[in-house]
């Protein structure tokens, strides 16, 4: 094998002294490989049990049915910025704003209304006359069918 190793190192062209670090590299290589096959099938590797770090964490967090409600309420639970942005927002008893009549500061309580889009529905109200139906705010920018959707419960064109 040593003649073997020796024949090739002098057709590459390996000096003496670079065939030992080549053979030490190539030595080191092997063991390193023997020893993680013996720890491999001598050490198996160790198992971990979060149950009692998990029940831990549960009793220190909120309650399951409070992330349910948030959920269900629009919150953004674990999102930046969201919950907040709405926490100024009441529940709007339906039928129960005139968006012919409404200020701006009203239009605002609706969901998905903010200042720009409020002013938006005050301008088109200007310009172009009461509202004959709920389907006329689909003009204005920034409302769209999903928006409608949410908000036309709540609106009311009055008589």
């Amino acid at each position: 094998m040593m003649n073997a190793l020796k024949k090739l190192s002098q057709n590459i062209g390996f000096t003496p002294s670079e065939r030992r670090v080549a053979l030490f590299l190539v030595a080191t290589f092997f063991l390193g490989i023997g020893i993680r096959l013996y720890r491999g099938f001598a050490d198996p590797p160790p198992t971990f049990d979060y149950a009692a770090l998990d029940a831990e964490f549960a009793s220190h967090g909120p309650p399951a049915d409070s992330l349910k409600r948030a959920e269900k309420s629009g919150g953004a639970v674990g999102k930046g910025g969201g919950s907040a942005a709405r926490s100024h927002k009441k529940d709007v008893p339906p039928g129960s704003l005139n968006i012919n009549t409404a200020r701006k500061e009203q239009l605002m309580t609706l969901p998905g209304v903010g200042e720009a889009t409020a002013e938006r529905i005050l301008e088109y109200r200007h310009d172009h006359g009461p509202f004959t139906s709920l389907d006329d705010l689909l003009n204005v920018k920034g409302i769209g069918k999903k928006k409608l959707e949410r908000i036309a419960p709540c609106c009311t064109i009055g008589k």
